[in-house]
């Protein structure tokens, strides 16, 4: 194991591979309170990471773009989630839902981004700018993980309390 960062007191809750690059990796998580989010990145497959700028929230969830590994979305518990298209040395707030648990892209589509958050599942086809709510029949909306199988267009959701969730795009 190799530790990330010198820092101390810090959690790492999540790390994303580039789909075309596997030496690049995202991971977040927060130091010192939840109030203070950390991303790290690395283009060397771990042996030696960059602490990015980022002055947001606690980071819950990284997903990086499959074609560009430049372009990479955060999601913090309230805030919301936040896209980078220069690897993240500056980020832009998505518009839409607060909290983003689980944020994925389509590897056939980049363009479009589904995000798991406390209050359902939302999609957007142009790189976060707009949000679909796509919730219904959800018994739980309090989305912890998301996973999507590109080919049969299925999104499965785990939930807080109400098991895992199927549905068909």
């Amino acid at each position: 194991m190799i530790k990330i960062a010198n820092e101390t007191r810090y959690v790492i809750n999540t790390a994303a591979f580039a789909p075309s690059n596997s030496s690049i990796i995202y991971a977040g998580g927060y130091t010192d309170d939840y109030s203070k989010g950390v991303i790290y990145t690395t283009a060397n497959s771990g042996a030696s990471w960059t602490r990015l700028p980022w002055t947001y929230r606690d980071v819950k969830s990284v997903a990086v773009d499959p074609k560009d590994p430049n372009i990479v979305y955060a999601g913090t518990s309230w805030d919301g989630a936040y896209r980078s298209a220069d690897g993240g040395r500056t980020w832009t707030k998505c518009t839409g839902p607060g909290g983003a648990y689980s944020i994925i892209v389509n590897k056939s589509s980049p363009n479009e981004v589904i995000v798991g958050c406390y209050s359902g599942i939302y999609r957007s086809t142009d790189r976060g700018l707009t949000w679909t709510d796509i919730s219904e029949g959800l018994i739980d909306k309090n989305i912890t993980h998301l996973e999507f199988h590109a080919a049969s267009r299925t999104l499965f959701a785990g939930t807080y309390s109400a098991g895992i969730w199927k549905k068909k795009l």
